[in-house]
């Protein structure tokens, strides 16, 4: 009788061992498909911080060129009047330190 009991426990032991690879399996696919939807989620968020972004840097653009533009109608108001002046020395040293100025 014991014999039977010990090849059962045997049996059940061998049955039992591709229920539990079974289990370790599945428990080691859901933390992998966890982590690949953790790891999308991450993606979606940096590409929504990165589009909420970009109407500060079409501000920052739009506000320098506005800038620029300004800076440079001076530097060619400047220059046609150095261009222009043809009074004395000092006048014309004058007209160049405004442009050498800016």
């Amino acid at each position: 009788m014991a014999g039977i009991g010990a090849g059962f426990l045997v049996l059940l032991g061998i049955a039992l061992i591709p229920v539990f690879f079974f289990i370790v399996v599945y428990n080691g696919l859901v933390r992998l498909r966890n982590t690949v939807d953790e790891s999308w989620s991450d993606v979606q968020t940096e590409l929504q911080r990165r589009y909420n972004l970009i109407p500060n840097l079409v501000n920052t653009v739009k506000g320098y060129a506005t800038h620029e533009r300004s800076l440079l109608e001076e530097v060619t108001r400047l220059r046609q009047d150095c261009v222009n002046n043809t009074g004395s020395p000092a006048s014309q040293a004058a007209t160049e330190s405004k442009l050498n100025a800016v």
